[in-house]
């Protein structure tokens, strides 16, 4: 089977966009205040879409508000604003073409049967206007919209998959709901119509009505200059590429970095423009072409000339619902994740980092079924609930969204049978499939680089790197956020929404962090004791050597080695290494009043390296005093009078303190005992004496004796303590 064409996330971007700003048709401009109510515009032929302002629609039902124009019906609907959506009635003699009553008439509003306003003079009904080409025109300034939309997506190449599928399938079916040759196409449905058929001129006097041709020129001319702008972005080296991860059917989709910023800069922009504009407006687009339709269905001829406008503004509806509700789902909407990450946290002087900086991203997918199309479309046809044209009006309606849908369907199994690699479900669901995109952002204007210390690791102005200090060694922590700088900004500035977030969206994601450690090119090893012994002196060992690029170290002579020493005296401060690198001396705790001693050594070698490394000890000022605990403790006690016992301590230290628990244990469970304690007098020994009752009875089992012994050098010092346990039987 023949490959389908690869559609490309650059159509549901903008077509999307075409729709959007088509949406300017027939909006409603600046309006003039008449108390209570206004009407814009105050004149117009059969088919103008009005806006009335100041009817409080608050707790109003559009289902059961009808809306009378010179005793015609008129379409009824509710903008976003509040704003009642109408038009003039069409007024359609037995040719089928408008024949109204010129000049001012009445606007009545009603529900469920009672006045809600009644507008005296409320507009101005002018001759339907005579415009021939208008139509045709409007074709081909979408024919010149569509090929630039061509261009534009070669920019863009999806990869295979089901985010992929799914565009394919949509935007195939869109475009045989334009250019096929089924019953529900708009080519079909104008197949045979010439500029003197009914339905050509009611659509040529429409379009010139509400401006359609007007706005769908300014549109062909931005995306010119879009596609100008994209093409000379590529001359710079801002080009697009897409390729699969994987062969598989959930991605994640490899991107070019550029291209997955603009894919998501683009959803902001429509996303701002879907909530912000079209809301603010009422949704003008949907509400022209469904209010036009509407105004078609009211004046009784959904048969005809009158069926055919209304297939086709039914498909127009039916685009703008299902590319800004679709299209967008297939676009990047979130960064989940700023990950950055280092061929190596080491890295020497004079260096940069080898880094690698990857953006995730994920959509947010939409919903659309066949109830969402037909119910939204005919919120806006504004009929009324009682209408008699609801019927026949939704079965058209529900008959256009099958049409529609089972193309989709055909072409999810088309692509389906032409990738099964993939093993795509080939059943239309109504949610969007979940999609992610990874990218290597190689781009330096997407990312700022961050260091918490610049002056040993700075960021690289024009390279997503960091560069170490030739003369500064240590540790530093670096991490990327988005820019939010115009310069990452690769949306073109042509678009009429003004775009103010960052390189990825809106979201400024943080990295995770990364510690760097910055190496010098001359290495040194230092050797010395944790603690050192107040007046006493340890060995300082210390090595230098050149570090090569693979991270080895080549040790070697005549390096210059410099000893600075805080709280202490080296014997040689100054020297040079041997064959082997190597340089020692010893370094005393002579100095009063210091708890540390540090230690700095600095190496100096060819090409005016230069490396230094700094270290600490602590001087132990408790140093050089010990005790020993002398105790004979007999090992039976006789059952005198009391139990007696003596032990000493051989020390020179002026502070020694014991303290002796006795424990009683009985035979019927119980425990007794006795805790005493006192310093040591002059001789270092000291007797315990314990009185306890086991004549005669027996009840008395063993005594346990804990002597514990601490001794102090009489400066603060602790010098330790000695812990001793003895059992003793009872006879």
């Amino acid at each position: 089977m023949k490959n389908p064409p690869s559609f490309s996330s650059a159509k549901a971007v903008c077509i999307t966009l075409v729709l959007l700003f088509i949406g300017c048709s027939g909006t409603p401009g600046p309006e003039e205040e008449i108390s209570p109510y206004s009407v814009y515009p105050s004149a117009g032929p059969p088919g103008a879409v009005l806006s009335v302002k100041g009817v409080n629609t608050s707790g109003v039902s559009q289902e059961l508000m009808e809306i009378l124009i010179a005793g015609e019906a008129a379409p009824a609907s509710i903008g976003s604003n509040g704003n009642i959506i109408t038009a003039v009635p069409m007024f359609l003699d037995g040719s089928g073409l408008p024949d109204p009553p010129t000049g001012k008439a009445d606007i009545d509003i009603y529900e469920d049967g009672d006045l809600l306003a009644r507008i005296e003079d409320g507009v101005t009904i002018e001759v339907f206007p005579s415009a021939p080409g208008t139509f045709d025109e409007a074709v081909t300034v979408l024919d010149d919209i569509a090929a630039t939309v061509d261009s534009i997506s070669n920019f863009l190449v999806t990869a295979p998959g089901a985010g992929e599928s799914y565009t394919y399938a949509f935007f195939v079916a869109l475009d045989s709901l334009l250019n096929g040759d089924g019953e529900y196409s708009l080519a079909e449905v104008l197949k045979d119509q010439t500029e003197d058929s009914v339905a050509v001129i009611l659509l040529n006097g429409l379009y010139e009505t509400n401006g359609i041709v007007g706005h769908l020129r300014t549109m062909s001319e931005m995306f010119g200059d879009l596609y100008a702008e994209m093409d000379a972005q590529a001359a710079s080296g801002r080009s697009a590429g897409l390729s699969p991860l994987a062969p598989s059917a959930e991605g994640p989709y490899i991107v070019d970095d550029d291209l997955l910023a603009l894919m998501m800069q683009v959803y902001v922009v429509m996303r701002i423009f879907g909530q912000e504009f079209i809301a603010e407006t009422g949704a003008e687009f949907a509400n022209t072409i469904g209010t036009i339709m509407g105004a078609v269905g009211l004046s009784g001829r959904l048969q005809g000339p009158g069926r055919m406008v209304a297939i086709t503004q039914a498909i127009l509806a039916y685009l703008d619902f299902v590319v800004n509700k679709v299209a967008i789902g297939f676009l990047p909407a979130h960064l989940d994740i700023l990950d950055l990450s280092l061929a190596s946290n080491e890295i020497m002087q004079g260096t940069k980092t080898q880094a690698t900086i990857t953006a995730t991203a994920s959509n947010d997918p939409a919903t659309i079924t066949l109830n969402y199309l037909v119910g939204n479309t005919l919120t806006l046809l504004g009929l009324g609930e009682s209408s008699t044209l609801i019927n026949p009006t939704t079965q058209l309606l529900e008959d256009i969204a099958s049409y529609f849908l089972g193309l989709a369907q055909g072409a999810l199994s088309s692509y389906a049978d032409s990738h099964p690699e993939l093993d795509l479900d080939v059943e239309l669901g109504s949610i969007v499939p979940a999609m992610v995109w990874k990218a290597e952002v190689d781009d330096y204007r997407l990312v700022v680089l961050h260091s918490d210390d610049q002056d040993l690791l700075a960021p690289m102005e024009y390279e997503n790197n960091w560069q170490s200090s030739s003369q500064y060694e240590g540790l530093a922590d670096i991490w990327v956020i988005p820019s939010v700088d115009s310069e990452a900004h690769v949306l073109p500035a042509v678009l009429p929404i003004n775009y103010a977030g960052g390189a990825f969206g809106e979201d400024i994601t943080l990295s995770n962090r990364e510690e760097v450690d910055v190496l010098g090119r001359l290495a040194l090893e230092i050797d010395f004791p944790s603690s050192v012994e107040y007046e006493g002196a340890g060995a300082l060992g210390i090595r230098a050597g050149y570090r090569q690029l693979d991270g080895t170290i080549v040790w070697s002579p005549d390096i210059d080695i410099a000893i600075s020493v805080t709280g202490g005296t080296p014997e040689q401060s100054i020297g040079t290494t041997d064959s082997e690198g190597h340089f020692s001396t010893v370094v005393h705790a002579d100095v009063p009043g210091f708890e540390e001693m540090t230690i700095r050594v600095m190496a100096s070698g060819d090409q005016d390296s230069y490396g230094e490394k700094e270290i600490t000890a602590q001087i132990d000022h408790c140093g050089g005093h010990t005790f020993e605990l002398i105790w004979n403790c007999p090992s039976v006690w006789d059952c005198q009078e009391y139990f007696r016992t003596e032990f000493c301590v051989t020390s020179s230290l002026p502070d020694c303190y014991w303290h002796m628990h006795i424990f009683d244990y009985w035979s019927d469970g119980s425990l007794t005992g006795d805790d005493r304690g006192d310093y040591f007098g002059e001789t270092g020994c000291a007797t315990y004496i314990h009185y306890g009752d086991c004549t005669g009875t027996g009840v008395l089992v063993r005594i346990e004796l804990l002597l514990t012994v601490s001794c102090f050098d009489g400066e603060g010092c602790d010098i330790g303590t000695i812990e001793e346990r003895v059992v003793i039987p009872m006879p």
